[in-house]
């Protein structure tokens, strides 16, 4: 099933339910339930923001913060090299993982 087939039946679903709590005489429960959807979105999506900031953030830092860690701790170049690689490694990682999460119910 593609990702228009989903998102076409979510539709239809939200919007039957919709229809019949209008026709229970209902309106103000659909206008309400719809708000609160909006509402969740919104709070999603500004979540997601957020969490990239903080990840941008954190691989940035890391990278300039390692020069003055690796002085104070008397590390040599191979170290340093391996600290930011696995760094580097984690945060692949964890991008397949939120790739897959994200992803998951919207493949043919």
């Amino acid at each position: 099933m593609s990702y228009d087939a989903v998102s076409r039946e979510s539709t239809s679903e939200d919007q039957g339910e919709q229809a019949a709590l209008v026709a229970d005489g209902d309106a103000s429960a659909a206008a309400l339930a719809d708000g609160r959807r909006g509402r969740q979105r919104l709070v999603l999506g500004l979540l997601g923001f957020l969490m990239e900031v903080v990840c941008y953030a954190d691989r940035t830092n890391i990278s300039l913060a390692i020069l003055p860690m690796a002085e104070e701790q008397n590390y040599d170049a191979g170290t340093t090299g391996f600290i930011l690689s696995s760094f580097f490694i984690g945060c692949a990682c964890s991008t397949l993982a939120q790739l897959s999460v994200t992803t998951r119910g919207h493949a043919d």
